[in-house]
């Protein structure tokens, strides 16, 4: 089993991690091995453990599954070390490693289901850090509660697919654990720099917006409203129920007071969507009274380079892999009618972006 005394090469070798993916945990192992106390971690308490997963919104039968687990897991699975190392990293410290695609890769498979329980031990405990970082804020503990129920949201998604307690979605949690994203009424907003390399810009004659691709800048006219870098509201739409339109324009106008009011240094440019839900292509099939149509059509198209949205599968299906036959796609909806016919027709579902200007949403109507 590894312990706090074995060296970062030892240790690494004995979780298999020695992929050039995993090179990012590598960092302050000596440092976070010195500050080894497992005893801060929620995990190590049956109580706690039980109370943390109840306030995140886990069912009972959830809540006995995790703790029935967690004994195991704590006393043999040999990676509590592990946990510890990125508990550290991620919260123990003023620079604090940072939470993005590079520091959350799944664990191997050598692991078995002790690799498929890692995450949801690790943010059981992590996620006291953004719920103080709210807390310092001043952010409803309602909001906060509603965020970090993603961490319940993906446990369920990735339970059902593996056929038992796991939670191997690390890449889209990490999002949530330096408290860059709340989730305000049905949709979730996130604080971040806008990195693609387009530019939007307005017509100094017309006023008219127009976007630029990255092989366009020489041809940019007017004055430029958003380019790499700058800061955005980044929105997200989690997988909890109906895209009533009301609601939805709700969310947008309670964001943005949210904003003013808890983070009043952040000045975004534009609250921007990159999803296949601001694709252009849903007003040709869906009928004007559609609640994704309506949502696709607040944007303004944000030109991206032309890449196939393969993940289409997944939202739609729960599958990442397409059927062989179209015909064996369930077509219960009218969007998943719509995704198989464009597909029968020999065209391609491509990624697609949208923007809102600030101004847009002070103009919202909203029906209290």
């Amino acid at each position: 089993m590894p312990t706090k005394h074995m060296s970062i090469d030892e240790a690494f070798a004995a979780y298999d991690l020695n992929s050039q993916v995993y090179l990012p945990w590598r960092t302050r192992w000596e440092e976070s091995s010195a500050a080894y106390d497992p005893n801060k971690l929620v995990i190590m308490d049956e109580r706690q453990t039980r109370e943390r997963a109840m306030w995140l919104g886990f069912e009972t039968v959830e809540v006995d599954q995790i703790l029935n687990f967690r004994g195991e897991f704590v006393e043999k699975s040999g990676l509590l070390p592990l946990l510890w190392h990125l508990f550290y990293c991620f919260s123990q410290m003023k620079d604090p490693l940072p939470t993005n695609y590079a520091t959350s890769p799944k664990l191997p498979e050598s692991l078995g289901h002790h690799g498929e329980l890692f995450y949801l031990y690790l943010y059981l405990c992590l996620v006291e850090y953004p719920m103080a970082l709210d807390q310092e804020r001043g952010v409803p503990e309602e909001i906060t509660q509603a965020t970090l129920h993603d961490v319940v949201r993906w446990t369920r998604f990735n339970s059902k697919d593996k056929g038992r307690l796991a939670l191997t979605q690390s890449v889209w949690l990490n999002h949530h654990m330096n408290s860059r994203l709340h989730q305000i009424g049905r949709l979730q907003f996130e604080r971040r720099a806008c990195d693609y390399k387009s530019i939007i810009a307005r017509d100094s004659e017309t006023g008219e917006l127009r976007g630029y691709g990255e092989d366009e800048h020489d041809q940019v006219w007017g004055k430029v409203i958003l380019e790499e870098g700058d800061p955005i509201v980044s929105i997200h739409i989690p997988r909890s129920g109906a895209m009533d339109h009301d609601v939805c324009t709700k969310s947008f106008v309670d964001a943005k007071q949210f904003f003013t009011k808890y983070y009043p240094e952040f000045q975004p440019k534009a609250y921007c969507c990159f999803s296949w839900l601001t694709n252009p292509l849903w007003s040709q099939y869906l009928m004007e009274t559609s609640n994704v149509r309506k949502f696709v059509e607040r944007y303004h198209p944000y030109p991206l380079e032309a890449r196939e949205d393969t993940g289409l599968w997944y939202w739609l299906y729960q599958k990442w892999e397409p059927f062989e036959n179209l015909d064996d796609a369930p077509q219960e909806s009218s969007v998943q009618r719509a995704f198989v016919k464009h597909l029968k027709d020999g065209k391609k579902w491509f990624v697609s972006g949208g923007y809102i200007l600030p101004e847009e949403i002070d103009a919202y109507d909203v029906n209290d």
